[in-house]
This record gives C-alpha cells, structure tokens and sequence, in this order.
C-alpha cells in the first residue's frame, strides 16, 4: 500500500482517548496519553519558583518528615492542573497506613462528596452525620423544590447577615429589603425558577451529579445581568419589593452593595439548602482524621477541582490546615492537594495561601527557553496520536496485562509494526519512535499558535487535544482519505489570532502558479512549514498528501515558481520593518484594522479612486458628489466612505460607503492586501522600484478599477429612483415651470428655447406682471430654490471638462421630458415616494415638487380668471379685432383735437406718456394670447402665456384705459363748462364759439365711440 492520503486511526477512538477531562478517562488511557514535563514550584507558598520533577514532588509530598503536608495546584482552565492530582493518585503506593481520598472533578454533586466523606467514617459513626444531610431531602425531591428551596435560604441568609460597615443606612436597608426580592412570586417565576439561571446552576451543585465536567474559573456568584431590574419588574412586584426597587433603580450605589451583599451570604445559604453546616462539615474532618489515627492510618486527599466544594470550600480548608496535634487532640498526619484555578484561589484567605508548603503553577510558558517548547508540544501530542492509533481495548487490555507486572510506562506503539514507519518518520518526525503523522513539530506549533494567543505565556493542553488533535484526527479523517486534505477549512478554523506567513505577493504566485490546488497547498505551506516562502518540504510530506512539488523550487531555498518572471530584488530591512505591513497581513488573516493606519488608507485611497473616475464620461460632476475635506454626511463620496472589513470602529453614515474588499472570499483579500501594502511601500518610497513593487502596482490598478465602479454606482444610485419617481427629472421639470414663468421664450418659442430658458438667469418675482399672489410666490419659490435644482441637473447630467461644472449640459435625456411636459399641460405627475434618497438637494427637490405639484392648479386658475376680467375690460374699452396701431391713431388725433380746442385736462399729459409705452408694447399679442386662454378649460395648457415679463402689456393697458377715461370726462366736464359761460354772455361772437364747443364734444363722441365700437 502507498504511503499517500493513509490513516492509521479511527476517528471514534481518537475521541475516546483525547476526552480532556481527565476524571472521565479510563485508567489505562491515562496512563497511555500522560506526558511527564518538569513542574514549577514554590515550596513554601511566597519563595522563588523552581523547577522539579513530577516524581521528585511526589517524594517531597509524601516525606515521612512531613506529618502536615499542604499543596495547591494552580493553572487556567485547561492547564492540566487537574490530570496532574490525578497522576498523583496513581502514582502514591498503596499501604496499609495510608488512607487516600480522591474527590474527582466531574460526575459529583456537593452533597455526593459529603456522603464521600461520610462513608470513610465507620458505620455507626456515620449515622449522625447521614441523618443530617438526609434532612435536606425533605424539601429537595424535584429540582423545582430544590431551587425554591435554595431561594429560601438565601434570603434567611441575608436577613440573618449584620451590617460590614457602622452608621451604613443603605447596607442596613438593603439587609432588610433584598430577602422579599427572592420571596418575590414576580421575579421567582420569571427570573430565579427559569432554565440556566444562577438558582439552578447553584442547585445543580449542590445536588445533581452531571456526567460531564464544566470547568469553573471563579465561584458561582450573582452578578447585574442576574438582576434584571425594569419598569415592568416594577409595576409587577409585591408592595414590599418595590421599596428595594425604588433604591436599587433610582440609587446608583445600591445595586453592587446587593449584589456584595447576596454572594457573600451565598455559602451560608448552600450550606443550609444542603442542611449540612459548615461547622458540621469541620466537625466531620476532625472525627474522620480522629478514626484514622486510631486506625494508625495517615489520610492523603486530592481533590481536582476545589470549586466543586463552593458553598462548603472555606469550611473545608479551616478543618484541613489544622495540624494533628492541635488543641490536646490526636488526629492523623495529613496530606492533601487540591487543584484550582488562579481566580478562585485569589477569594480564599490570605491564612490559607501562606500556609501552603507547595503551591504548583501548571502555567508552563511554552517558549524554547520555557518548560515546553516545541519539542515539548510534539512529545505530549504524540502520546496521544499513539493512544489512537492503538483504540481504547487494545490498551485496556495491555493495562491488565501490565498490572502484575507494575509497568505503567511500556505503552504499545502502534508505529513498531506499520509498513510506512521509515518513510512517514523520515518526513513527519518521531519522538521516540512514535510517529507525529499527520503532523509534524512545526504544524503542531503552528496550529497551536493559531488557536491560543497565550501559547508563549502558558501551554494549555485542552486547547490542543480539542482544538487541533481532535480537530485533525476527527473532523477531516475523510478529507485525508480522499486526497482533499489540508483543506483550507482547517486553516480557516485555526486562523483566530495568527496572521498569514505567506506574504499576500507569494499566495498570488502560489495561485497562479497552481491555481486547482492552491488552497491545499496555501494550507499546507501556511501551517506544515510557515516560513512565508514558497518552498518544498520533504518530498515524502507532498506525497503522502498527494501535493505536488513547486517547480523551480529548491528545498528550503525561495526561488520564484516561474521562470518566466524576474525574481524579485532582495526585500530591504525597511519593508520589512514597516508596521504597517504587519498590520495589512494581520488584517488579511482575520485581525482587527487600526484606527490610525484605516485613517491614512482613507485619504490616500480617496485621492486615487477619485483621480481614477471617469468624471467626464459618466455626466457626473465631480464638485458635486466628490469633497475631500468634507466632515458631514450630506456629501455623497469622501474619505469616510471607505470601510474597512473589521475595522476597530464602526463604519461611518457615509451616502456612498465602499466596503474593503468588496468580497470577502481568500482571493479578493489576497489581491487587496498586496495593493494596499503597494500603496503603503509608494506613499513611503515615492516608486514603485521596490520588491513586488510591479505585482502590488497592477493589483492596487485593478482594485482601483473595481472600487471607482462600485463608486459610480453608488452614485448613480443615490436618487433612489423608482418607477414613479426620479429626483433628477423632478428638478428638470420644475426648471422648466421656473422657465416658462420667467418670461424668458420668445413669442414663437421652440423646445431649444425652454431648455436655454431653465439655465438662464431669472428675473426676481418682483418684476413680473402676474395678475394673482397665488401665481406669484409659485413662481417666488421656484426663483428661489434655482441653484439647488439646476445644480442637481448639471450634476448628473454635465458635460463637463474635467468633472469640473460647465456651460455644457448634456440634453439627450431631458429634452423627452420638456415635451412630456408640454403634453400633460405642464402639470407634474411623478410620485414623491415616502421614503427619500438621503442627500440634502433631492429631498429639497422632493420637497419643493410636492408643493408646486399641489398648489400649480389653482394658482393657474386664479391667475386665469384675473386675465379674463382684463380682458373683459379692454373689451368693453376697445371693440373687437381692433388693431394696436389704430388705438395709437385715435388716441393721437384724441390729445391733439383736446390740445386744439385750448382744453386744459389734467390727464393730457399723463395719457401722452403712457401712450408711448403702450406703443412699446405687444398688445395685439398680449390680447391673442388671451384670448386663446377664453377658449379653454385648462387653466395650465397655455402656461407660457401667462409670463410676459419685460413686455407688461396688461399693464400699460390697463393704465392706458383708466387716463383716456378720465380724459374724456375731464375734457367732456370742461367743455360743458365753457358752452354755459358763453350761453350766459351771449353776442355774435359769443355764438360762434358755441358752435364750436359743440362740434368738440360731438368729436369727442366720435371718438369715444370708435374706441369703444
């Protein structure tokens, strides 16, 4: 059989024998995986550390020197403190003075240890003790009662608790108040009672007997997030309860003083629930060490887990640092060590602590110059790849064979007969003649590495059984078999705090060199070497995972993967000193990017993406979506678009938000963390002349490319169109409304015109001739919001130089809608959506449609109605088709018959200058137009109508018609006058100049009538 995608173990037995609760472990697998490493110890508690053997504190341990012996194992959960008393047990000879009691970690309830200790008392010393316990019972049937029960005693606890500090009226309150919180039937059955809650975390301790171990790191206490307090606890609380919430919710200091003050009374209240008291328990010890020494018997105990014992631990500790001779009592010599965890230690009593004779650091900093290294990590992991290989019956079978024989070190290994052993040891290594396959040392360090950030402070044996061993040997036995191992699935399950080795330039040389089995060969380079090369490792290693070699590779050596391409130029001292390299890398491997370095990448990143859009191409201005500089979000693209995948700070409420990389797959991050580390060597070379320089250049191009299209189409998007709704055209529509009020068409105006008109310069409304108010601040409001739309069109449909603004609009898409426009008798019909895009000027322009879509109907209305009675008015003056010059002509021969006739009429004057305004003016248009207006019902339909700004001929007209009224009737009034003077004087000549007054006024008829027909 080929040594290639071979496994020498079943995945069922490497979980069997890797279970890292080491109580859970049958003896012999124990024995099968136990590796023995130097220990650190103090010995006394407080003087300096020093290293020794397991077997040589074994010795001291047990020194008939010694009657008081008093040993604590300290390490994290997962540092093997634990496995190490369990060692111990196995490895103290059994004689007959010796009694050893062993309380495991797992599968033990508080009262099972109890009852433990109990039963090594003789029977008819026991009864006092069992009675007691067994009162508890009682009240702890179900685990219903057993939590209300629990519930109970905490709050008599508390009620029985005194004050800590004098004149304290909040600690006196709260020991009065905090017992009705846990009487309370609101927060009992809502809280306390429910699943995984403190209480029954508390009760599982005291009671229950779990068949598997969770570890502990510090004692069970309540901490806020047990405390749920809110206005609705509040208004369901009993009347006594709400007087501690008033406190609690409204006092700040009040709630950590309860809560110190509930864990402090929580021994007292799981010693009452169990109804074993800790003086009782002390009592128990004393008579238990009494017995034995009159059994002449010393008394070892080891205990794995001190945290097991919370509620009774303290209590525990005063009876077992009591020396055996002690107040004129006899007791038995006394050994004992137990195993606990740093934080939980830290509670006990400084007494405790500097009593002990030795405290063990299991914290075993796993660095070449500490106790492990990674010769140390490759032993204790081939231990366990053996105790695989081998299955559990096997060794169970070798351990009875063994036992006579008191060999507890000749473990079989499985590799003594193997048909690979030479080839498979030659490449994956071996520690004494077990194979570290699929391993090698540096895999296993590597991964180890990957999957415990502390593994250079200590060495944590749970984390590599679980999270490589088990890993490996279990979950991808299969992809070994079939030739897909390593998958990069095991990378990625690995990759939790280490970088990448292999530089982000060499995976894309891997990628293109190999690209249908790079990611098993970026793993496999990633985690079986490490070195950031491109190099083979040995040949048995590629062929037993079926991996081909690199051409133009040589072992160990980095040579490029093609010939085809110049070798890189040395890497200088600099680039590999930057940090911000180091920081990219890190960030490509799943670190965090820094604030500081996000913040440079921003502003250089912006500059190029900016540089790289074709502003010109797209018809976007580029001053109008673009601003460096700017600190609002109201600004479209800027620096703070860019986001970083796991950046340490949130993203920025950016309108344009462009995410680095755009996708997240190995690739895309391979291709943007070598352009940003070009970018990063650039900014600080000012070339591109470095090592990758021409790789990092084209990638950072690329990704420039992507980026400033994904850029521009944010910006595009930005209108938030819709079916019914397009900002852009909503302000060219509204330009046009502005344009044909503004008076700026022609008399035959076309579609060019109203498109020239929306881009002119408007006059204010202060100059128009509008008849109504109504039609006068719609056209005010248009006036007025000019620049926000024609900004907005220019914007998005510039034909500019440069992305900078111009003259030159781009009209193809507007001009259809100037002519929809004109065909819906200019009245708006988009729908404003509820929901608007975010920028500023297209909810302006939303803003401003929907009034002038609302109000343009009826200020039309208005505005034509007030022109109709105009109309009425010249028609009542001037008769029908009457001609602007032959108003001009009657008028004229009016003023100068009156001047003729010596008439003194006031309004002579005044009528002569209006008269040559009104024969400036554009009346027979003026009066067309509205006529035309006469004849339909759409007030809108002839809205360009209605501007006439600059030629007022309503005006003038109407003033020309008001003097020439009043000049009849002055000239009418003086005539009359004259005829009845000369009637009073008589004569010839008198007579004469009668006649003569009398031919005015009936010219003056004449007149009056071919005006007014």
């Amino acid at each position: 059989m080929a040594f290639q995608n071979f496994v020498c173990w079943k995945p069922e037995q490497a979980l069997a024998v890797m279970n890292p609760d080491a109580e859970a472990v049958p003896e012999e697998i124990f024995l099968a995986v136990h590796t023995e490493y130097d220990l650190q110890v103090s010995a006394p508690a407080g003087s300096a550390r020093k290293k020794i053997t397991p077997k040589k504190f074994l010795k001291d341990f047990l020194s008939a020197s010694r009657s008081h012996v008093q040993a604590v194992v300290l390490g994290e959960s997962g540092s093997g403190k634990s496995h190490f008393i369990q060692w111990m047990y196995l490895n103290i000879p059994e004689q007959p003075n010796r009694k050893i009691l062993r309380i495991p970690k797992a599968g033990t309830s508080l009262k099972h240890i109890v009852q433990k200790i109990i039963h090594e008392l003789p029977e008819a010393d026991r009864k006092i003790y069992q009675d007691e316990l067994d009162q508890a019972g009682r009240h702890t049937f179900t685990p219903e009662g057993q939590r209300n029960r629990l519930l109970d005693q905490i709050a008599f606890a508390i009620g029985e608790d005194k004050p800590r500090q004098a004149d304290n009226e909040l600690e006196e309150f709260l020991l009065q108040n905090i017992p009705h919180l846990f009487h309370d039937p609101h927060f009992r059955n809502t809280y306390f009672l429910k699943k995984e809650s403190i209480i029954e975390e508390l009760v599982k301790h005291i009671f229950a007997d779990p068949k598997t171990y969770t570890p502990i790191d510090k004692r069970r206490e309540f901490t806020r997030d047990d405390l749920p307090l809110t206005g609705k606890d509040y208004e369901r609380a009993a009347a006594l309860t709400r007087d501690l919430l008033d406190i609690l919710l409204n006092e700040p200091d009040s709630l950590p003083l309860s809560l110190e003050i509930i864990n402090r009374n929580l021994d007292d209240a799981v010693a009452l629930t169990l109804n074993f008291s800790r003086d009782s328990l002390i009592d128990l010890m004393t008579e238990l060490r009494k017995y034995l020494y009159t059994q002449e018997q010393n008394l070892v105990l080891l205990i794995e887990d001190f945290a097991r014992l919370q509620g009774l631990d303290n209590a525990l500790l005063q009876a077992l640092i009591t020396p055996a001779k002690q107040a004129g009592e006899s007791l038995c010599e006394l050994r004992w060590a137990m195993a606990v965890t740093s934080g939980y230690y830290q509670r006990t009593e400084d007494t405790v602590q500097t009593r002990m004779d030795f405290v063990v650091d299991m914290n075993l900093p796993a660095t070449e110059e500490g106790f492990i290294g990674k010769a140390g990590i490759a032993r204790f992991a081939s231990r366990y790849l053996n105790a695989a290989r081998v299955g559990a019956n096997p060794l169970k079978d070798w351990h009875e064979a063994e036992k006579a024989k008191h060999d507890k070190e000749n473990v079989p290994n499985k590799c003594d007969d193997c048909e690979h052993k030479t080839e498979c040891h030659s490449g994956f290594g071996d520690i004494g003649g077990i194979g570290l396959y699929p391993f090698t040392q540096t895999a296993l360090w590597n991964m180890l590495n990957r999957v415990d950030s502390h593994l250079e402070e200590r060495f944590n044996p749970r984390v590599l059984m679980k999270s490589v061993l088990i890993k490996v040997l279990d979950t991808y036995e299969l992809d070994l078999q079939q030739g897909r191992f390593p998958p990069q699935a095991l990378l990625n399950e690995l990759n939790i705090s280490q970088a990448e080795y292999l530089p982000p330039q060499k995976q894309l040389q891997l990628r293109q060199a190999i690209p249908h089995d790079y990611d098993r060969l970026f793993t496999f380079l990633e985690l079986w070497d490490g070195s950031g090369q491109l190099i083979n490792l040995e040949q048995s290693i590629h062929e037993a995972f079926g991996l081909k070699m690199l051409e133009y590779v040589d072992s160990g050596t980095e040579k490029p993967i093609s010939t085809d391409k110049k070798p890189d130029p040395p890497i200088q001292k600099e680039q590999l000193e930057n940090p911000n390299i180091k920081t990219i890398r890190d960030w490509k491997s799943g670190s965090s990017m820094p604030q500081s370095l996000a913040s440079k990448l921003r502003g250089w990143l912006y500059d190029a993406v900016e540089a790289v859009i074709a502003w010109d191409n797209i018809g976007l201005e580029k001053k109008y979506f673009a601003k460096k500089s700017s600190n609002t979000i109201l600004d479209p693209f800027r620096p703070a678009s860019f986001y970083f995948v796991r950046q340490e700070t949130q993203k920025y409420n950016s309108l344009v938000l462009l995410e680095i990389p755009l996708n997240k797959d190995a690739a895309e991050f391979t291709k943007t963390a070598i352009a940003l580390e070009g970018l990063i060597q650039f900014r600080s070379h000012k070339h591109w002349d470095f090592p990758g320089g021409m790789d990092a250049l084209a990638n950072l191009l690329n990704c420039l490319d992507q980026w400033a299209a994904e850029v521009v189409r944010q910006l595009k998007a930005l209108p938030g169109n819709t079916d019914t709704w397009n900002p852009i055209y909503a302000a060219q529509e509204l330009l046009v409304l502005g344009a044909t009020l503004s008076g700026k068409l022609p008399s035959q105006w076309k579609t060019a015109d109203l498109f020239n008109a929306c881009f002119d310069i408007w006059p204010d409304s202060t100059n128009t001739v509008f008849q109504s108010s109504e039609l006068k601040a719609l056209y005010n409001k248009l006036h007025n919001k000019k620049d926000t739309l024609e900004s907005a069109v220019r914007a998005c449909h510039s034909g500019t130089k440069g992305g900078q603004k111009g003259k030159f609009l781009n009209p193809t898409p507007l001009l259809p809608l100037l002519d929809n426009l004109r065909r819906n008798n200019w009245m708006l019909s988009q729908v404003v959506p509820e929901n608007l895009a975010r920028l500023k000027d297209y909810q302006e322009i939303a803003k401003i449609y929907r009034e002038v879509q609302t109000s343009l109907a009826q200020a039309v209305k208005i505005e034509h109605t007030s022109r109709l009675d105009w109309l009425e008015k010249v028609e009542a003056f001037i008769p029908p088709n009457t001609k602007h010059e032959k108003v001009v002509e009657i008028l004229e021969n009016l003023l100068d018959d009156i001047a003729h006739n010596g008439l003194s009429c006031y309004s002579q004057k005044p009528l002569r200058e209006i008269l040559e305004e009104f024969k400036e003016i554009s009346f027979d248009d003026t009066l067309e137009s509205i006529l035309r207006l006469r004849k339909t019902d759409c007030a809108t339909k002839f809205l360009p109508d209605y501007s006439e700004l600059g030629n007022n001929a309503m005006e003038v007209t109407q003033r020309l018609l008001g003097l020439t009224d009043k000049l009849f009737s002055e000239a009418s009034s003086e005539l009359l006058v004259k005829r009845n003077d000369l009637n009073a004087q008589g004569g010839g000549v008198l007579l004469d100049n009668q006649r003569k007054i009398t031919q005015a006024l009936n010219d003056l008829d004449d007149y009056l009538t071919q005006l007014t027909g």
